[in-house]
């Protein structure tokens, strides 16, 4: 039986062919692997560079550090780069040499890493199989866990590539990030057959290795594959060609072209070289055949090598062997090591090796007991460590449960997933115990009559769970649904009851639930039947497809309703065509979801029928506050003044409330204020949000006004509270309430709440008087789970009255200088919101055009220019070289010149670029954190402190702009002395730092990077310096979007790059609004088209918010536009299908239609020079009337443009005395008068 292997290569931008990337610096991909990342931080990237293209050979002047990595596989020629060894400043290693490792062409380097951890490691497989380490003979250097003695390399290396079979094992080359695929998962790169298994080479010795001197191995061994590029024995994958096809249509999916390895594998695709089960690879096969079909679709070329066609014959040939050599039983191994086998993998493989599949369960349990006669004779010693007793004590457990165990074996299960269903002591875990049953009750009852009722439960049951217990569909697939030529070998006579229709209702139920949370995790959290149908056709390419009638008829049937209830249950929604004809589908829901959506319901309508009696002089409150900050100009800090008192005395008689509002509009201020008074303070105030930033920024407004609070990061208060769970990062109902909250509870950022988060919220908060919750609803909707802070604030919108809604529409931002006295970033972000669009004005890129004080457009024609354009608007901010650099980040020089100090993280917010996208290459945030870093930070400058250990695969060094993306709590023992301060009591320290704070590397020493949060500025956390894959820190010069979200910044320069023709797939209307709200004097625009292009992202296509379907707070209500279905709360469409930007314009324009007017809506009007758009006109015998509906005159600058538009129609003889103009108005509760319009749509008929 063949073993199969995996193994990790970097990105290379040439085809891996033996030369050096064409250009080394706009690749980031590669840096994603940490030895690659810690060579190219020093002098190799000048020289990757410098050689750029070049040819790399055994005796090369530069070798790229990629070699070594596999990063020339493809190579006709030979490579070779020179090892050195670890720990040569050991004694007992000191006499090893430097030694040269050569790539064959056509070769990989392959290197086990897991395989070298020692069996004192979880993680390492020498406590699993039986590789013959022995621990007594290591001799541990400081604190290095990997395995050091060459007697133990050379037995761990023969283990693991003893089964390596040539021309028979599958190696599937894959990498951990690609340019252009912004999906996180391993991406193949291609697959072919191993052709030899090079030899093992031994380090160089000075002198022989004697006495306490240790041999010692090279980890790298050189495995020649088959892959060419005639692809005729395998083949890579045409990355240039998909990049090509992707510039042609940019609304296609990037994922629907490339492999991404299957996530209940994800192991077995890490760790640099590994052995791939034969599942991982049939799944992986099966995944590769539709996507060369897909090319076959799209026309994608092949060139000169073999057809798609003749690719996808040779997967269907490896697809065959790897079955037969698959057998009925995989996960044996797994079940006998859970049931307490010592190398249980070992003693499987040796079991099976005497009985076929149909003699080995008659046989098991004998073979236990009589393991000596089993094992071949080099695996003898398994039998010091399994006495007698224990033998028959497992077997006894084999013949008892045989159905069960056999069912189990039948699954490819791993060890920890083996263990959560046989191992008493992982069973009892405390916390996988209380965490699992709050999800899935897997602990509450015996599981095995179920399982074997029901396979498919065990994907139910651990779906929800951490990644290593989660056991995939997938998985039970393969066990189930073998194909037709293996299936009579795999299946006897006592398998009567297993599912064998691939439409079973238990097959289908696991299939919708998945599908469900897949589309939960998009944001929806229902799911129409008929596109969950379609989506159940796509589930599997290898299990013949269940028929779109017989899922529609299972699903429907009242005589399985009680079955699929127990998951997901059915919903009408109501659906209205573009044709315009309503009709009612039915919808499907999670029953979580559906609990969640009913906790959130319940603990609304509760709140919202009840006030509170606060009596306080909140004009006062307000002035105390008001009076430290900056004034408006007076008419605009009039009215700023009345809707913050308005705002106040909401939210103080509120039991709940919301305070909505763009950037700059006062929340913050506002928020200070009501918690000023006596009253509300004495009673206590908690303030959670999800970021740190925004914790922080609320915090300490409250504390600059002497206001006594507690705050924490939602995650920190729901850890506490038992809501959420550390490993998964999972938010879930407990029945858990917080004794110990305030009175009086404050969310801010509430637009990043999952309805998860909501509900656990609102869940452990439910004993407050008082809960507000604070955002922006125009900006980015969370990652997960429905927009529950959108909903809540139409719900509370939509009242009477308004008690429990209150909006900040007058924006405190100021302009200084410029043409008009507007900020025209702020008019820009408005029109990608949905209640604000229609304050645009209407020749407002004109004026961007003309004033360029608060936004400016720099264009930037093709991405190879992006660099220059950077440059540029870096210099507009007063960046010019690397002294204004470290300026910019709070860098002071000392007296004596020598030395350039950075002492506080405070300036780190002067600036931030920021990008849609992460991985893409130039544009993505890698590369130009990286083009920043080359600039000012590479090479070190000459006044900088030295960085002996750059840290994580961005090789951050002194004074270097991070963003922490790990959440951490340091009060534990175990993080004590990681936390300190110069100046500052250490009482009032956070010593927690939370996912998205920023900050600045201020000093070196010992083995640490001094890190300082602007969040936290004064108090120093420790990071260990090095490379690592999984660092806490990354560069933070450039920040996407949804990073960026919660933080603000003096200036930004936004990075917007689209395709040649086309969108950017990427970008949605409250990207661009959160994008252009960041800054708090200007925004620059890195554009590659014309400003005003821009425009077409405002629309509800490109909505995120529109395209998720909820259902708080009551029915559904879907839209049809175009192709898509959409929450028709986010549609504004007339009765005649006119698309228009309020709901109050809808009723307006629907009186009219019904009375006969047929009003055009927002038809171009040229006045003198001046091109208007008046919101409806009206032709009439008599001449054109206009009619203007003034939605939002409670605003100051609305007012104030329409003042101006005013003045423009009386000087063109527009105007109510004229009788051609007619003034409709949303009143400040935002209700209209019905009846005015309607008698004004009679005085225009009379």
């Amino acid at each position: 039986m063949a073993q199969h292997l995996s193994i990790r290569v970097p990105w290379h931008d040439n085809g891996w062919t033996g030369c050096v990337c064409n250009n080394p610096d706009c690749n980031q991909a590669c840096r994603v692997l940490k030895n690659i990342a810690l060579a190219r931080s020093d002098l190799k990237r000048e020289q990757c560079q410098h050689y750029a293209s070049d040819e790399v050979s055994t005796n090369a002047a530069f070798v790229p550090p990629c070699l070594t990595e596999s990063g020339m596989f493809m190579s006709e020629h030979s490579t070779a780069a020179i090892r050195n060894h670890p720990y040569v400043y050991d004694s007992h290693y000191n006499h090893i040499l430097p030694t040269q490792v050569v790539a064959e062409p056509y070769s990989f380097l392959a290197t086990p890493y897991k395989w070298t951890l020692r069996d004192d490691s979880r993680e390492s497989p020498n406590a699993w199989f039986y590789t013959q380490f022995n621990e007594s003979i290591e001799i541990r250097v400081g604190s290095n866990n990997w395995v050091s003695n060459g007697i133990n390399q050379k037995h761990i290396f023969e283990y693991f590539y003893e089964n390596v079979v040539p021309n028979e094992s599958v190696i599937v080359a894959y990498a951990k990030a690609v340019p252009f695929i912004e999906s996180s998962g391993r991406i193949l790169i291609g697959l072919g057959c191993v052709e030899l298994v090079g030899p093992l080479k031994e380090y160089d010795y000075a002198n022989p290795p004697t006495g306490d001197k240790m041999t010692s191995f090279l980890w790298e061994r050189t495995i020649p594959h088959s892959i060419r590029g005639n692809r005729k024995n395998g083949f890579l994958f045409p990355f240039d060609e998909i990049k090509k096809y992707m510039n042609d249509n940019p609304l296609q999916n990037p994922d629907e072209l490339v492999v991404i390895a299957p996530d209940d594998y994800r192991d077995e695709f890490s760790y640099a070289t590994e052995h791939l089960s034969h599942d991982a690879l049939i799944l992986t096969l099966n995944k590769t055949m539709s996507v060369l079909k897909k090319y076959n679709e799209i026309g994608l070329s092949y060139g000169k090598g073999s057809s798609w066609d003749a690719c996808i014959k040779w997967c269907h040939i490896q697809l065959e062997k790897a079955w037969k050599d698959r057998g009925a039983y995989p996960g044996l191994g797994a079940v006998l090591s859970a049931l307490g086998v010592p190398y249980g993998f070992d003693v499987a493989k040796a079991i099976k090796a005497r009985y076929n599949d149909n003699e080995l369960w008659e046989n098991i349990a004998n073979s236990i007991e009589d393991l000596s006669a089993i094992l071949p004779n080099h695996q003898k010693g398994i039998l010091k460590c399994f006495t007698t007793t224990k033998r028959e004590n497992v077997a006894e457990l084999l013949d008892e449960k045989q159905s069960y165990l056999r069912l189990l074996s039948r699954i490819t299960l791993t060890l920890p997933q083996a263990k959560l269903l046989l191992d008493d002591a992982t069973r009892s875990d405390r916390w996988l115990c209380n965490y699992a049953d709050q999800l899935t009750n897997i602990h509450n009852s015996d599981l095995s009559a179920a399982v074997i009722d029901n396979p498919y439960i065990l994907f139910e049951k651990t779906y929800r769970l951490e990644e290593k217990y989660r056991i995939g569909i997938g998985k039970i697939d393969l066990a189930l649904f073998p194909p037709e030529f293996v299936a009579e070998q795999f299946f006897s006579g006592d398998d009567s009851n297993r599912i064998t229709e691939q439409d079973d209702k238990r097959r289908l139920r696991a299939i919708i639930v998945f599908i469900l949370e897949q589309e939960a995790s998009n944001g929806s959290s229902l799911m129409l039947a008929c596109d969950l149908i379609a989506s159940v056709g796509k589930f599997r390419s290898d299990v013949p497809d269940i028929e779109p009638e017989v899922r529609l008829a299972t699903l429907l049937s009242k005589r399985r309703k009680d079955f699929f209830e127990e998951y997901f249950v059915q919903f009408p929604v109501e659906l209205i065509p573009e044709s315009g004809d309503k009709r009612t589908e039915t919808s499907l829901q999670l029953i979580r979801l559906q609990e969640i959506g009913s906790k959130i319901s319940e603990f609304v309508n509760n709140r919202i029928d009840h006030s509170l009696s606060v009596n306080d002089d909140w004009d006062l409150l307000l002035n105390s506050v008001l009076k430290k900050e900056q004034q408006s100009e007076q008419g605009r800090e009039q009215e700023s003044r009345k809707e913050k008192v308005i705002a106040i005395e909401k939210m103080a008689c509120s039991k709940i409330s919301v305070l909505t509002g763009g950037a700059g509009t006062g929340k913050t201020t506002t928020l200070a204020a009501l918690c000023k008074s006596n009253a509300i303070q004495s009673e206590g105030i908690l303030v959670l949000a999800p970021t740190g930033k925004a914790r922080v920024v609320l915090s300490s407004k409250l504390r600059k006004e002497g206001v006594r609070s507690t705050a924490k990061t939602l995650f920190q208060f729901l850890k506490n509270s038992k809501h959420c769970d550390t490993n998964t990062w999972s938010y879930y109902l407990s029945g858990k309430v917080d004794s110990t909250t305030a009175a009086t509870v404050i969310i801010d950022e509430c637009s990043m709440l999952t309805e998860e988060m909501f509900a656990s919220l609102i869940e452990a908060v439910k004993n407050a008087k008082r809960v507000i919750f604070v955002g922006d609803p125009n900006q980015l909707p969370p990652i997960g789970t429905g927009k529950p802070f959108y909903d809540l604030v139409q719900k509370l919108k939509d009242q009477n009255g308004q008690p429990h809604y209150a909006n900040l529409l007058v924006s405190n931002r100021q302009k200084q200088g410029g043409t008009t006295d507007i900020r025209l970033d702020v008019e820009l972000s408005k029109l990608f919101s949905e209640d604000l669009v229609s304050q645009v004005q209407e020749d407002l890129f004109t004026q961007i055009s003309l004033d360029g004080t608060n936004i400016e457009f720099i264009p930037c024609e093709e991405t190879a220019m992006l660099p220059a354009a950077i440059e540029q608007a870096l210099a507009k901010i007063g960046i010019t070289d690397i002294p204004s650099f470290d300026a910019s980040l709070g860098g002071e020089l000392e007296s004596s010149g020598k030395w350039m100090n950075f002492n506080s993280a405070g300036s780190v917010e002067n600036w931030q670029i920021l990008s849609p996208y992460r991985n893409k290459e130039v544009v993505g945030t890698s590369g130009i954190n990286a083009l920043v870093q080359s600039a000012y930070r590479i090479p070190k400058p000459i006044n900088h402190r030295n960085t002996p250990a750059p840290l994580g695969v961005d090789g951050i060094r002194f004074a270097e702009k991070v963003i922490n993306v790990q959440n951490q709590d340091r009060t534990s023992k175990n993080w004590k002395g990681s936390v300190w301060s110069p100046m500052l009591p250490m009482d009032r320290c956070e010593c927690y730092t939370a996912n998205g704070e920023i900050g600045l590397t201020t000093g070196l020493k010992d083995n640490y990077h001094f890190i300082q949060f602007a969040t936290q500025d004064g108090y120093i956390y420790n990071f260990y310096s090095g490379a690592s894959e999984d660092s806490p820190l990354e560069l933070a010069y450039a920040l996407t979007v949804h990073k960026a979200q919660g933080s603000g910044f003096k200036s930004t320069i936004f990075v917007l790059i689209e395709p040649d023709r086309g969108i950017n797939p990427l970008v949605t209307r409250e990207m661009l609004y959160t994008a252009l709200t960041r800054q708090s004097e200007k925004v620059f625009i890195i554009y590659n088209k014309e400003p005003s292009e821009i425009r077409k992202y405002s629309g509800v296509e490109l909505s995120d918010l529109a395209h998720r379907k909820t259902n708080l707070f009551g029915n559904t209500v879907l839209r049809q536009v175009k192709d898509g279905w959409f929450d028709s709360k986010h549609i504004f469409i007339t009765e005649d299908g006119t698309k228009v930007l309020s709901k109050s314009e809808v009723i307006v324009y629907n009186m009219m239609f019904e009375a006969g007017l047929n009003p055009i809506y927002e038809r171009e009007l040229r006045l003198g020079d001046i091109i208007v758009h008046p919101d409806f006109t009206i032709e009439t015998t008599m001449g054109d009337i206009f009619w203007e509906h003034l939605g939002m005159l409670g605003d100051y600058g609305y007012r104030k443009d329409w003042e101006r538009k005013k003045k423009l129609y009386s000087e063109h003889g527009i105007s109510i005395e004229n009788g051609n103009l007619i003034l409709s108005q949303d009143e400040l509760n935002g209700s209209i008068d019905s009846t005015k319009i309607k008698s004004q749509i009679q005085n225009i008929i009379k």
